[in-house]
């Protein structure tokens, strides 16, 4: 992997910004959560160190532990797995922000049981993951992250194990939308206590251009009909 491109074939931008937004909701531990005087933005050049402050706000008890929602404005999902960092440095804030990259960041966050609702807002060329409302587990698998969703962008990836063999299993909700799909107000009984609203710059700026290259020669259409995941392909073919 190039330092111009993400784990998912497509360039990177070279600035990004994520404002994760604090929320206020109650954390599952003693006392009275923690509010800022004012909304903090935070702002990095590599996706994946959002990370820093994510923690540094569960750290600090400005967000709950547990069952925090983002709100992911990015053309590229980023929930791709670290499919070779063992599963427990979820645990170790260190370990864990030595191991990830720009595009495997968000699955680490489910399986530590930070986030348990992520809504994918993406741009109408981006086409990695299907737009939909899906539920799936992400769990430990012989020592290292693994989900049991069937949907291409993780077997494809070789991230897929079936549910009964996933340990330490944790309930995501992922919704892929549109922009123009997706209504706040009718999503407000969910997020009133609170969400992380992460922007990615390239969400505004960025196409494929390896389809602007040679648009008339179809190769992403012939590469599908050339290559399919084992666990995807027809038993009969």
């Amino acid at each position: 992997m190039s330092d111009g491109e993400d784990g998912e074939g497509r360039p990177s931008p070279t600035t990004t910004a994520e404002p994760p937004t604090p929320a206020t909701s109650s954390s599952t531990e003693p006392g009275p959560p923690r509010t800022f005087p004012k909304v903090p933005i935070f702002v990095v050049e590599d996706h994946h160190d959002v990370l820093t402050f994510l923690y540094r706000c569960l750290g600090s008890r400005h967000l709950p532990l547990r069952g925090n929602k983002i709100i992911h404005f990015d053309s590229h999902p980023d929930m791709c797995i670290p499919k070779h960092m063992p599963a427990a440095y979820v645990f170790n804030k260190e370990d864990l922000l030595d191991s990830i990259s720009i595009e495997n960041w968000l699955m680490p966050t489910v399986f530590a049981g930070h986030v348990e609702r992520i809504v994918w807002v993406k741009p109408a060329w981006s086409d990695q993951i299907p737009k939909g409302k899906f539920q799936f587990n992400v769990g430990e698998f012989e020592g290292s992250i693994r989900t049991d969703s069937t949907l291409e962008y993780f077997v494809s990836e070789g991230c897929y194990q079936p549910e009964e063999q996933l340990e330490n299993k944790k309930p995501l909700k992922l919704e892929v939308c549109a922009i123009d799909e997706y209504a706040p107000a009718d999503d407000a009984e969910d997020l009133k206590d609170g969400y992380i609203l992460d922007v990615d710059l390239d969400y505004f700026s960025t196409h494929n251009p390896f389809l602007k290259i040679y648009d008339k020669v179809g190769l992403y259409d012939k590469l599908k009909e050339i290559f399919i995941s084992p666990e995807l392909a027809d038993s009969n073919e």
